[in-house]
């Protein structure tokens, strides 16, 4: 956005920015409007509208320079993030010349900067202890599954094993003979033993 510009610029020759300091810039909004002018106090002070051509500002800046008095430079710059431009200075009819703009940060503006990197590592960090919480809580629960599933195969085994137990009992119980007491056979008349072939029958009742 164009508007991101606000705030205080050093400008320099060249593309680099390796070349003489120029101005130091300070872009300001007032009234719905994007405005420039000198930062440093001694430098005139004059104020020019700043004009956007798609992602190009262009401006006008008179700068205090030569024995004649002010200078006239037009600028057109584009932003190349939130803390630096590059674009061209031209005085009248003379040829462009390569300038860049370093953002001047303001200790307001680190400190929040250090606030916000803080408050991202510590976000980070509370990202980190919850997946670490997440997989500890998944382990115990992941533990506590074969713990229980161990306690259920025991306890199978010993289902099967007393099953095994009474099925052996039962199949020894019915192996095993009656024995009747003596007691018990005493009273119990004996079986009646059949006649031999060729003797006479014993008389009945009638006969006697």
């Amino acid at each position: 956005m164009p508007h991101d510009i606000v705030g205080e610029w050093d400008v320099a020759l060249g593309e680099q920015g390796r070349g003489a300091r120029l101005d130091r810039l300070r872009f300001f909004e007032q009234d719905g409007r994007l405005l420039v002018t000198d930062a440093e106090p001694d430098a005139g002070g004059a104020v020019s509208r700043v004009e956007f051509a798609g992602e190009a500002l262009r401006f006008e800046h008179l700068s205090v320079g030569s024995a004649r008095g002010t200078t006239r430079h037009t600028f057109e710059i584009v932003m190349r993030g939130p803390s630096a431009f590059v674009g061209t200075r031209r005085r009248g009819m003379l040829a462009r010349i390569p300038v860049t703009g370093t953002r001047v940060r303001d200790p307001l503006d680190a400190l929040a900067g250090n606030l916000a990197g803080a408050k991202a590592r510590a976000a980070e960090a509370a990202e980190r202890a919850a997946m670490a919480a997440a997989e500890a809580a998944a382990a115990l629960a992941e533990a506590e599954a074969a713990a229980a599933l161990e306690a259920a195969r025991r306890a199978a085994q010993r289902a099967v094993a007393a099953r095994a137990a009474a099925t052996t009992q039962a199949a020894e119980s019915s192996a095993t003979p009656l024995v009747v007491p003596p007691e018990v056979l005493a009273i119990i008349p004996a079986p009646a033993q059949p006649a031999a072939a060729g003797a006479p029958a014993p008389p009945t009742a009638a006969e006697e």
